[in-house]
């Protein structure tokens, strides 16, 4: 029962937010972003304002409908979403690597607090330096670790 009420939940949440499909992508750019169940956002390393983000990124922080973040820089996003006592705040609200992974805390929109684990991607387009932030919601599987142990 508690699956079948957190799956309508996410069902319900994802209905208030639609995307305009990518523009300026490569076909695997696109399929990366629109088939991913992890929220997906790419962001120029040079100028650091985000390209792109996928419904399941939009969906995961609760993003308010005609809330685009396309052009804000990274360092706003993360100003926005990242919790102030995240795991390895520093790092993401300054110089975030390439082939790097690591876990973080956010809020939504709604102040919701949870557990992420990120990993990114480094990639050429149109000659300059782009960065994937593929992040994925730990909380559920966090806790039911956190459960088990109990009963260790």
């Amino acid at each position: 029962m508690k699956f079948y009420k957190l799956f309508k939940q996410k069902s319900q949440a994802s209905a208030g937010v639609s995307l305009p499909k990518p523009t300026g992508l490569t076909s695997l750019e696109s399929a990366l972003l629109l088939a991913g169940t992890d929220g997906c956002l790419i962001f120029d390393k040079e100028n650091l304002q985000v390209k792109d983000y996928n419904k399941s990124l939009a969906d995961m922080f609760e993003l308010n409908k005609g809330v685009d973040l396309r052009g804000i820089y990274i360092s706003q996003f993360m100003m926005r979403y990242l919790a102030p006592d995240s795991a390895n705040l520093a790092l993401l609200m300054n110089d975030i690597p390439g082939y790097w992974s690591g876990e973080a805390h956010f809020l939504t929109s709604s102040k919701r607090r949870f557990e992420t684990s990120i990993k990114t991607l480094p990639f050429q387009k149109d000659q300059r330096e782009h960065l994937l932030l593929s992040i994925r919601n730990v909380t559920e599987i966090t806790r039911a670790k956190e459960e088990l142990d109990i009963y260790k």
